[in-house]
């Protein structure tokens, strides 16, 4: 059976769901830019599928929830980042710099 990038993506992602726009854009940012519809999946994309789920979950860990029309997902943001870890792991990433949660000061410590 073969499937396509973008369904090996949708695979990956799961349980969690992403429109397929958003798929396809992280798979472009991940570096795959002439992929179609068609395109069947093949080990030599792992890494390439990997890094785009890596992507579109990053996207939910500020959400707790989402709806869209009568579809809606709740997420928990631990079980996330774990996901994440282990996708990082696989695709030799360090997950503690893809995680990594920037924070804005106000300078006010030299005031």
């Amino acid at each position: 059976m073969e499937i396509t990038i973008l369904e090996a993506l949708m695979a990956e992602l799961e349980p969690y769901t992403a429109a397929q726009v958003v798929c396809k854009k992280a798979l472009i940012d991940a570096g795959l830019d002439d992929f179609t519809n068609d395109t069947p999946y093949t080990k030599d994309c792992k890494r390439y599928v990997t890094i785009a789920a890596i992507k579109v979950l990053k996207k939910f860990l500020p959400l707790s929830s989402d709806s869209v029309g009568k579809s809606s997902q709740s997420y928990d943001t631990k079980e996330l980042r774990k996901r994440i870890k282990d996708l990082c792991a696989e695709a030799g990433l360090d997950a503690d710099e893809i995680l990594e949660i920037s924070s804005i000061t106000d300078g006010s410590m030299y005031w």
